[in-house]
C-alpha cells in the first residue's frame, strides 16, 4: 500500500508495501527479502515465508524452483544504478547493477511503485553472495547479461509471470545440502525445513522442484514447480498486476487497487475505500483499515498515527509515526547523521527506515541496535564518513574513495552457522 509503519513498541516504522515476488525457473534472479529481511513488517498476505533467497528467479518465490531471476529489496534513494564496464566489472558490481535493473524495470516502470518505495532493493545487500555464492556458477557476464534482458523485457510479460529466459548454469550443491540461495543448488530449489541442528530460520536444504498448485512448500523439503511460487506456505502461480477481469487466484495478483473476487476468480475492484468497512489490510491508495474494520485516510505530519487492524502498528502518509510518552504521532523523516534503527539480520545493511528521502538506515553489525541515517555510495564513488557517507557492503572506504574488496558477506554462514 506503500504505507509506513511502526511497531506499537515504539520502534521505528518499517515500511508494509504492495510488492511483487516473483520467481521463474530460467527466468532472472529474485531474491524474496521474506524472512530474513523483511520480518519487521509484520504479516504481508503475499509474503513468502518458507525459505531462503531466490537469486535465481526460478518457478518459486520461497521455496520454489530458482531458475534465473531475482526479487530485490531499500536503499532510500533512486534504486538505478549506471552499467558497470563489462570488462571490469567486479561480482559485485554486476550483483548490484543486476539487482537495481530488475528492479526499476519490475516494481516501478511495470507495477508503478513510487521511486522511493525502496522494498525492492532491500536484498542488494546481499551482494555478492546473492548470485555468486557458494556452489553458483554465475558469471559476471551472465549476470549483466540477464540484466540487459529485464531492462527491455515487456511489462505485460513481467507482470503475467513471463520472465527473461536467461539461462544461469544451475548451481553445483546436491540434494539436502545446506543453501540459501536458490542457484547453489543443482536443482534450481533450496527450500524446507532447516537441516541445521541449530535450528537456524533462515539456513535450507537444496530440494527438488516438485511441489504441485497448492502443495505446502514451508514445512517440507519441496520446491514449488516451474511456474509456481511459494506464498503463504503454499504452491501458487505466479503473477502480478492483473488487470480487471483477468483470472487470478489472490488479491496479489491483481492491479493495485483490484483485488481477486474469489466467486469469479477474476481481478475486480473489491477493495474498499474511506468510511467503508474492511476485513483485512487492504484498503485503496491512501487509506488503511483501522481497529475498528474500516477504511481511513492516513494521517498526515502532525496528526496522530492509524492503527492497522490485525497488525500492532501505526500507520502515517509520507512521515513516521513517533512514540512519545505513550502518544504516537506522524513526525518528519530523520535526516543526515540522526540516530535510527532498522531490524536486520544482515552483518552490514542499508535500509530507508525512518530516514529521509535519499538516505538509508546504515547498519554494520547485524541486529543494528543503533544505526544512522547516511548517503549510500556505491562502488568507486567518492565517500566522506565525515559527510554522512557510508560504501555499501563488500566495499570500503579507502582514500575517499569506494574500493570493493571482493569479499562474501558472509550470509550463508551466518543463516547455517552449524554446517
Amino acid at each position: 500500500m506503500g504505507i509506513e509503519s511502526v511497531l506499537a513498541s515504539g520502534r521505528p516504522s518499517c515500511t508494509r508495501r504492495n510488492r511483487p515476488m516473483t520467481s521463474r525457473k530460467t527466468a532472472a534472479l529474485i531474491f524474496s527479502t521474506l524472512g530474513m529481511l523483511s520480518i519487521a513488517c509484520g504479516g504481508d498476505e503475499d509474503s513468502d515465508r518458507g525459505g531462503g533467497e531466490n537469486p535465481t528467479g526460478g518457478a518459486g518465490g520461497t521455496g520454489g524452483t530458482g531458475g534465473t531471476g531475482l526479487e530485490l529489496g531499500g536503499t532510500g534513494a533512486d534504486s538505478s544504478l549506471p552499467p558497470p564496464d563489462p570488462t571490469e566489472a567486479s561480482e559485485l558490481e554486476a550483483c548490484r547493477y543486476y539487482v537495481s535493473t530488475q528492479c526499476t524495470r519490475r516494481n516501478f516502470e511495470c507495477a508503478g511503485l513510487a521511486r522511493d518505495d525502496g522494498s525492492c532493493m532491500t536484498s542488494v545487500d546481499s551482494c555478492p553472495d546473492l548470485l555468486f555464492g557458494e556452489g553458483s556458477n554465475a558469471t559476471v557476464a551472465a549476470v549483466l547479461d540477464c540484466a540487459e534482458r529485464y531492462r527491455t523485457a515487456s511489462c505485460d510479460d513481467l507482470n503475467a509471470g513471463v520472465l527473461p529466459d536467461c539461462g544461469f548454469a544451475p548451481g553445483s550443491k546436491a540434494l539436502g545440502e545446506p543453501c540459501y540461495f536458490y542457484n547453489q543448488c543443482a536443482s534450481g530449489a533450496c527450500a524446507g525445513p532447516s537441516p541445521d541442528p541449530s535450528g537456524s530460520p533462515g539456513c535450507r536444504q537444496c530440494v527438488e522442484p516438485t511441489g504441485q498448485l497448492g502443495d505446502d512448500c514451508q514445512s517440507v523439503a519441496v520446491g514449488c514447480a516451474e511456474g509456481l511460487e511459494c506464498l503463504s506456505g503454499a504452491c501458487w502461480p505466479y503473477a502480478r498486476n492483473l488487470p480487471e477481469g483477468a483470472a487470478c487466484h489472490r488479491h496479489g495478483d491483481c492491479l493495485d487497487p483490484l483485488g481477486c473476487d474469489p466467486t469469479t476468480e477474476t481481478c475486480a475492484a473489491l477493495l474498499p475505500g474511506p468510511g467503508e468497512p474492511c476485513d483485512d489490510d487492504r484498503c485503496t491508495s491512501g487509506s488503511y483499515c483501522d481497529g475498528n474494520g474500516q477504511c481511513l485516510t492516513l494521517p498526515t505530519l502532525g496528526e496522530p498515527c492509524g492503527l492497522v487492524l490485525g497488525y500492532r502498528s501505526f500507520v502515517c502518509a509520507d512521515s513516521r509515526c513517533l512514540n512519545t510518552a505513550g502518544e504516537y504521532t506522524c513526525v518528519a523523516y530523520l535526516q543526515a547523521g540522526e540516530s535510527c534503527y532498522e531490524p536486520t539480520e544482515l552483518p552490514e545493511s542499508f535500509h530507508r527506515g525512518d530516514c529521509a528521502e535519499g538516505l538509508a538506515c546504515y547498519c554494520r553489525e547485524a541486529g543494528c541496535p543503533n544505526g544512522v541515517c547516511v548517503y549510500q555510495r556505491e562502488p568507486g564513488e567518492s565517500c566522506d564518513p565525515s559527510a554522512h557517507q557510508a560504501c555499501v557492503p563488500g566495499t570500503e572506504c579507502e582514500a575517499g574513495v569506494c574500493v570493493v574488496t571482493g569479499l562474501s558477506v558472509g550470509l550463508q554462514q551466518r543463516m547455517c552457522p552449524t554446517l
